[in-house]
């Protein structure tokens, strides 16, 4: 039996941050892989170099961001870095992973901005391979809604909480 994965996008908001607390909180005894899908940098935008060191650079930059931001201890995380259209790199590696989940946040852009930006979380949905745990943006927001500060206690709480567990017999989602 091969063990059981899941799979975290991860896009550095508030809101990843919290799908990655949720998926260590809710799943102790998975391996979790973290996903950073990076566009294709525009060689007209200012400052963007896209010599032969510009994915090596970015996927270090992305890396060490990550390890900074979250505080977790690379040994316990699997972190990757994918190029290309955030969904479609989602979605493709998940199934090249055999991934038995897939757990990421939407963040609740409606109207104009989601017809322009688009729902990767509705893309994932409608291609993937493996369930998808969506958590809508409202559950972030309810459960944030006092101030900046309570946002960051809560994504620090739970990362507390989500220490490795022992492994059980128990049956879990």
């Amino acid at each position: 039996m091969s063990k059981k994965l899941i799979i975290v996008p991860f896009d550095f908001s508030s809101h990843a941050k919290a799908a990655l607390a949720y998926a260590r909180q809710n799943f102790p005894d998975r391996q979790i892989k973290i996903v950073c899908v990076l566009e294709q940098g525009n060689p007209y935008e200012l400052g963007i170099s896209l010599g032969p060191d510009y994915e090596a650079d970015s996927i270090a930059k992305c890396r060490d961001t990550f390890y900074q931001q979250t505080n977790e201890d690379s040994s316990k995380l699997d972190f990757h870095v994918r190029f290309g259209e955030p969904s479609d790199q989602i979605v493709q590696f998940g199934k090249e992973c055999n991934a038995t989940h897939i757990v990421m946040s939407t963040h609740g852009r409606t109207g104009i901005k989601r017809l322009f930006l688009g729902s990767v979380a509705q893309k994932v949905i409608s291609a993937a391979s493996c369930p998808v745990i969506l958590l809508p943006n409202q559950w972030f927001e309810e459960l944030t809604n006092k101030d900046s500060s309570y946002k960051e206690m809560l994504i620090d709480s739970i990362y507390k909480s989500a220490s490795p567990v022992e492994e059980t017999n128990d049956v879990q989602p």
